[in-house]
């Protein structure tokens, strides 16, 4: 895929800006250098390509000057074999279309890109200052170990090994084998506190009876408290509001004395107390107003009848107007000014155009204007006269290139003659090969295989592999070789699970059993410990002792009523007595006497229980002595001792695993380097074949390669001088030919001229009797005559300018004369005498006064008419104004508004008591808690005041004392209510429960999480180490070749060393001398990384179709030397895809000329 031409149509800073890339060139590497100084928009240009790629991001930075819907981007783009012309927008759908504005599918680019995205194609096919920075660092944070760095370079993913660490220590943080600290044990851990939490929550069912007896209790008591307290609030309020209603009573009859007393007044209409204020108001302004508009009128008419009008100068307005617009004025002032010193020049110019003529030899009465040439003579003239000049100086360029043309064919044919000629004894490398392209293609092809790579590392990892081998064979227990620990007999697989399995479930079944026992054992000692004070202290006797006593009762009684002797009546009397005292006793103790019985259940019960986990600790016993015996059985049989755990077991298991796949390996690994040593003997045969003459060839390969390469470059080497001096003698013999014929061209155009001179001139005056003057003759007489046509011109000029200042001057004196004559005056006043202008300047001025007593005339009399307008207006308001007046007067009696004031004063006084009189009778109905005023009335005068006050006293004690008993028996409840919940936990276990399973649902999906994870890293890490395993190779040779290349032979390339299992990778300098990455410059560490880059672009572009790689300003830390070098290697990637290199720097663009002279130069 490439891009033929990128369109920035509008984007960033750019507006119809196109770069043009060309078709791909057949056989040229298809390399371009976009060169621009800072702020060109080179970073525009990169974000440009991506953007078209994969869509204009959601916030792009570059629409700072077309905003979003406006951005547009196109290119041309090939792929597949076929053009397409397209353009991305910015929008939320249908983003890529073509030239007629229609959607194309986002899948056109699929087959070209594949699954590479966006993030994807800047890692692997970009490069720009940062990344490069980046890979640099990368290489010091891998420390040089090659699987890591080959693939980081490859994929273009160099923190790949970061996150894979990062995943790794989020799977340790939840569980790590050996470790004591992680989740998983956390969560465990909190797991066993929540079981010892419920079980700190547990009480008996008695306790719990009493608490909630007592919780009844409370409550009941509370709730009497509270319904007293309310009874009493009742009362307390009614003789409140009897008490705070008398206050109101004697404020309602207050009220209505004083309404009694405005009773006899009119009620006025409400809208009158708003109108009396604005009545009052506009009769004084109203009355003022006239008085001044009357004397402003007088004052302004007498102003008005003083003024004198000049209507008859008015008349001349339009006329003079006129005159001033035309500009008549103007140009007569000008005439009078400039026609003295006209007349003068045209005199100058006269004289100047007699001293030309006799230049020209010419009699000064004679009329310049016969000797003036036509301009087209004049110009082909001059033409041939500049012609001439270019054919002089192309027959001299002619002549002196036809001498070097003849003496650069001698040299060539003398050199010609000495090809083929070599000293004595000195073989041909032409002689040494039967076909030197066939041994180029031979050398090129053994270039490329990789059996000397796969020979050195099949040789290094088979070393160590027998070291590691031998390691760990003298590590196992027992002596094995590895044929006899591959034939040892070991339990399979499933076996060890299931011992395993069994083993840790015994145990565990085995320490939960153990904790029962203990639980069982605490019990029942504590219930023993309970009883034994029970009955220590207390004073009444266990069921077994009332049982005794009752026994010898009944004995006594059977003996006495045998013998019935006063002995057997007191034996029978004191064993009764002591019977009822026991029953007496147990009657007072009856809650001590069923607390011990519950003590003796409970013990039955515990020692049961402890008997039941004490046969089923030794069937489980049993079961691990069998268990234990099989494990034995079978670590006897692997030559381990018979006493073995199951772990030790485990663990030698897989160290042997172990072993046998470093033994497979070492096979493998040993099948490699035999297969790599049959390579090279075959590509040894290949080689020696194509030799002639029996040519010895070394018997190192690396050496045979070398030794065939010189032999190829010397045959190459005359191959092409032979064809440089063929090449450069056919090339100066047309040289030859054609600068002979260039010369004869030469003198046939000169001689040309020549007739086309004569000809020209013939006809003319300056060419008299037919003689052909030369062209140093013609040119002066041309310029004077050039000089003659430009003074007859102005003179012609002077005579128009000075007749029409003549006829300017005349108009003006005619159209003064008749407004004079309009006025009936010849002249405006005594000053003007009979020049017109001062006669202009008269009617100006008094023009002005005229029209300036016009103007006050006319504001004079506009001013007396709005005046008359708002007198007329007034009066009409004075008359409304009368009329409501009139009305208020009438309705009180009254001759002025102030009177009108005072009686609608008090109107508004009766009505605000009026309405204060039913707020008060309203506030005492609803104190009172009556229908009506009345009501409370009748209620409130049968009242004694000082009774009642002592009342409402009493009651406010006893309100108080009831609100201490009610926050007496709050607190009794809530002690109750908190010793319950206490005891039941109230939901605290179910809380617990909802916790433990959560935490149970937390392991589960943590597990998971983790499982998966885990797997995802094993997975991952299999597919790199195949995918390093498969890419090393090829991409090691390249990256060392591109390494050497870049540095310029400082250094030799790149080697690796093996070391506790990893490989890493080696700079070898030209001295020989090697060094570690981390020991590297930081610039030539960007050099490594480019060159890891550039074999990874290979390696990629060879798996699939090649996608155009772009790199901006990559060799700022690159001298000029190794920019050359990174130039040429990228004119190599540019042979197998399109290659972009942005830059600001100007010799950059020398220096990639001369490393690719094909490179395609572009200007921003």
């Amino acid at each position: 895929m490439r891009l033929s031409a990128l369109d920035l149509v509008r984007y960033g800073k750019f507006t119809g800006k196109q770069l043009d890339f060309g078709p791909a060139r057949p056989g040229k590497p298809d390399l371009h250098l976009v060169y621009g100084p800072n702020e060109a928009g080179k970073s525009t240009l990169f974000s440009a390509v991506l953007d078209l790629f994969f869509g204009i991001e959601g916030r792009s930075p570059y629409n700072f000057l077309h905003p979003y819907p406006a951005m547009r981007i196109g290119a041309t783009v090939e792929t597949g074999g076929r053009g397409q012309s397209l353009f991305r927008v910015k929008r939320q759908q249908n983003t890529l279309i073509d030239a007629n504005e229609q959607p194309l599918p986002e899948g056109l680019l699929a087959n070209a890109f594949g699954t590479v995205d966006r993030a994807t194609y800047q890692l692997m096919f970009s490069l720009d200052d940062d990344s490069i920075e980046k890979g640099g660092e990368s290489i010091l944070r891998s420390e040089g170990e090659l699987g890591s760095l080959l693939f980081s370079a490859s994929s273009g993913l160099p923190d790949l090994t970061g996150v894979m660490a990062e995943l790794k220590g989020r799977t340790d943080a939840f569980y790590r084998p050996q470790a004591r600290k992680h989740r998983l044990a956390e969560l465990k851990a909190e797991l066993d506190a929540l079981k010892d939490e419920r079980a700190a929550i547990d009480v008996s069912q008695r306790e719990y009876t009493a608490l909630r007896k007592t919780r009844d209790l409370a409550t009941e008591r509370h709730e009497a408290a509270l319904a007293a307290r309310a009874g009493l609030r009742v009362q307390w309020d009614g003789v409140k509001a009897k008490l705070d209603g008398l206050p109101l009573l004697l404020r309602l009859r207050t009220l209505r004395g004083e309404l009694a007393t405005l009773s006899d007044l009119p009620d006025p209409p409400a809208v009158w107390h708003q109108m009396l204020p604005e009545l009052m108001r506009a009769e004084t302004e109203i009355g003022t107003r006239l008085t001044q508009i009357a004397a402003d009128i007088a004052r302004r008419t007498q102003e008005r009848d003083l003024l004198a009008r000049d209507e008859a100068v008015l008349a001349l307005r339009a006329d003079l107007r006129h005159l001033e617009s035309s500009g008549l004025e103007a140009r007569y002032r000008t005439a009078a000014q400039d026609m003295p010193s006209r007349t003068q020049e045209r005199a100058a110019v006269t004289a100047d155009l007699a001293a030309r003529l006799l230049q020209l030899g010419r009699g000064e009465d004679e009329d310049p204007a016969t000797l003036l040439i036509p301009a087209a003579t004049v110009g082909k003239l001059r033409a041939l006269a500049e012609t001439h000049a270019r054919l002089s100086e192309r027959q001299e360029a002619a002549r002196r290139e036809f001498a070097t043309a003849e003496a650069a064919h001698r040299d060539a044919v003398e050199r010609a003659g000495t090809v083929g000629e070599r000293p004595p004894g000195q073989a041909s490398a032409m002689q040494t090969t039967a076909d030197p392209q066939a041994l180029s293609d031979l050398l090129r092809a053994l270039r490329r295989e990789d059996f000397p790579l796969r020979q050195k590392a099949a040789r290094e990892e088979a070393a160590r592999l027998e070291d590691l081998l031998a390691d760990q064979l003298a590590a196992l227990p027992g002596r094995y070789d590895a044929e006899s620990l591959a034939r040892a007999p070991v339990p399979a697989e499933g076996d060890l699970a299931d011992w395993s399995f069994k083993t840790e479930t015994v145990s565990e079944r085995l320490r939960r059993l153990d904790e029962r026992r203990a639980d069982v054992a605490l019990q029942m000692a504590t219930a023993e410990a309970e009883r034994n004070t029970l009955l220590a202290q207390a004073e009444f006797a266990d069921d077994a002792r009332v049982a005794a006593l009752r026994l010898a009762r009944d004995a006594a009684w059977q003996s006495h009523r045998g013998a019935l002797t006063p002995e057997t009546a007191d034996r029978f009397a004191s064993a009764l007595d002591k019977d009822d005292q026991a029953s007496a006793l147990r009657l007072t103790q009856t809650e001590h006497i069923a607390r011990s019985r519950a003590l003796a259940v409970t013990i039955a019960d515990l020692t049961a229980r402890q008997a039941a986990y004490d046969r089923q600790r030794a069937d489980l016993l049993a079961e691990r002595s069998v268990l234990e015996a099989t494990i034995n059985t079978a670590a006897t049989a692997c030559n381990l001792p018979a006493d073995v755990s199951l772990a030790r077991l485990e663990d030698w298991l897989q160290r042997r695993l172990k072993t046998l796949e470093t033994r497979a390996a070492l096979r493998a690994m040993r099948q490699k380097s035999a297969q790599a040593d049959a390579d090279e003997a075959r590509a040894m045969a290949r080689l020696a074949a194509a030799f002639a003459y029996g040519a010895s060839l070394p018997d190192d390969f690396e050496t045979a390669l070398a030794f065939g390469e010189r032999v190829l470059m010397a045959a190459q080497a005359e191959a092409a001088e032979g064809r440089t001096l063929s090449d450069n003698l056919k090339r100066t013999e047309a040289a030859l030919a054609s600068r002979r014929g260039d010369a004869d061209a030469a003198d046939a155009a000169m001689a040309a001229w020549a007739d086309a001179w004569g000809e020209r001139l013939s006809g003319l005056w300056l060419a008299p009797h037919g003689e052909v003057p030369s062209l140093a003759e013609v040119m002066p007489t041309l310029a004077v005559l050039a000089e003659i046509d430009r003074l007859v011109q102005r003179r012609n000029d002077f005579d128009h300018r000075i007749q029409a200042m003549g006829r300017d001057q005349t108009a003006f004196a005619n159209v003064i004369a008749s407004c004079c004559a309009r006025l009936g005056s010849p002249s405006i006043d005594d000053t003007s005498g009979d020049d017109p202008l001062a006669i202009f300047t008269a009617l100006q001025r008094r023009m002005a006064s005229a029209e300036h007593v016009e103007a006050l005339f006319d504001r004079l009399s506009t001013e007396l008419e709005e005046r008359e307008r708002e007198a007329r207006a007034l009066a009409e308001k004075l008359e409304r104004h009368e009329a409501g007046k009139r009305d208020m007067l009438a309705f009180f009696g009254c001759t002025e508004l102030g009177d009108v004031a005072a009686h609608l004063e008090s109107a508004k006084a009766r009505t605000r008591l009026r309405e204060r009189i039913v707020e008060t009778e309203a506030d005492l109905a609803a104190r009172l808690r009556v229908g009506t005023a009345d009501e409370a009335e009748m209620v409130l005068v049968a009242l004694d005041e000082d009774g009642l006050r002592r009342e409402a006293a009493e009651l406010a004690a006893r309100h108080e004392e009831a609100d201490r008993m009610v926050q007496d028996r709050h607190a009794e409840l809530r002690d109750a209510e908190r010793g319950l919940e206490k005891a039941a936990g109230d939901d605290a276990a179910a809380h617990i429960e909802e916790r433990r399973r959560t935490v149970l649902a937390d392991i589960e999906e943590q597990a998971l999480a983790y499982l998966r994870l885990r797997s995802g890293l094993l997975a991952a890490d299999m597919a790199l180490r195949l995918y390093r395993e498969r890419h090393r190779s090829a991409m090691m040779q390249r990256a060392s070749t591109a390494f050497a290349t870049i540095s310029g032979g400082e250094y030799e390339g790149l080697s690796t060393e093996m070391e506790k299992g990893a490989e890493f990778l080696l700079v070898r300098s030209a001295s020989g001398a090697t060094k570690l990455a981390k020991d590297l410059s930081k610039g030539t560490r960007f050099q490594l990384y480019l060159a890891l880059r550039m074999a990874g672009f290979h390696e990629i572009s060879a798996q699939r179709e090649a996608l155009p790689f772009i790199a901006d300003d990559i060799m700022e830390t690159f001298d000029d030397a190794r920019a050359f070098h990174a130039f040429r290697l990228m004119a190599d990637m540019a042979g197998v895809g399109q290659v972009i290199y942005l830059t600001h720097h100007e010799h950059l663009c020398e220096i990639a000329r001369k490393a690719c002279p094909d490179v395609v130069l572009h200007r921003l």
